[in-house]
């Protein structure tokens, strides 16, 4: 599945009040222009969001916030790629275990760089951006991405990541919601088959959210769902 088609599953099922609104539409625009910067340069349309010179106060409330999560998320990243060149991991081809610590290790050390980061006091926008650069890798171009032999499995990593932050953390419910809906997203995108129960409450649901990540893994159901939905794109 390409970039395009997976905005457009995204928009498919995006609240259809929320369409109307005129910074909702261009913001999709914008997206959609983003993603042919893959393959062919433009310009920046000026009339989109942009951080230059918004167009109402509004968008500039939202760009200016959007950019910072953007590059705090990049920020992270580059942290842990970081991380493996100052801890010099050398990776066992033998050891997928040992491989998977090091990526852990790698996470734990740039989410932890970012967070005591003293520049940026706002540590619930430091801690959404630090899940949005895990959660989009939900999002690739195959979904069976999520397994790894070398990495730990997507799901896994976003978990592990939320439990980085500690339950004292300000406003860690939205995170996990958040999550939650990215995961329903993801299940969505790649018509995947999947029953959430009524829960109690976040914790309740993200458990099972994980209990049909492992069937799907075990059944293979995430590659089958591909490849189906792929001869009907």
């Amino acid at each position: 599945m390409t970039h395009n088609q997976i905005i457009k599953e995204v928009i498919k099922y995006t609240n259809n009040t929320l369409l109307i609104n005129p910074l909702i539409q261009n913001t999709i625009k914008l997206v959609e222009w983003a993603v042919t910067l893959a393959d062919k340069y433009s310009d920046h349309d000026i009339n989109l969001p942009n951080p230059e010179k918004p167009n109402t106060d509004e968008e500039k409330f939202y760009v200016e916030k959007t950019n910072a999560i953007f590059q705090d998320a990049i920020a992270y990243i580059m942290y842990h790629e970081c991380m493996h060149l100052i801890y010099n991991h050398q990776y066992d081809k033998n050891d997928d275990t040992y491989n998977k610590e090091l990526e852990k290790e790698a996470d734990s050390s740039a989410f932890k760089f970012i967070m005591d980061n003293e520049e940026n006091q706002d540590n619930f926008q430091k801690g959404l951006s630090i899940v949005i650069a895990n959660v989009i890798l939900l999002f690739r171009a195959h979904p069976s991405d999520i397994v790894s032999k070398r990495h730990p499995d997507t799901d896994i990593r976003i978990i592990t990541c939320i439990d980085y932050f500690g339950e004292e953390f300000p406003r860690l419910d939205a995170i996990k919601y958040i999550v939650s809906l990215a995961f329903e997203l993801f299940f969505r995108i790649y018509d995947i088959p999947y029953k959430v129960e009524r829960a109690n409450d976040i914790n309740e649901l993200l458990n099972i959210d994980m209990v049909i990540f492992d069937d799907l893994k075990k059944q293979d159901v995430i590659r089958q769902s591909f490849n189906k939905r792929e001869r009907i794109l």
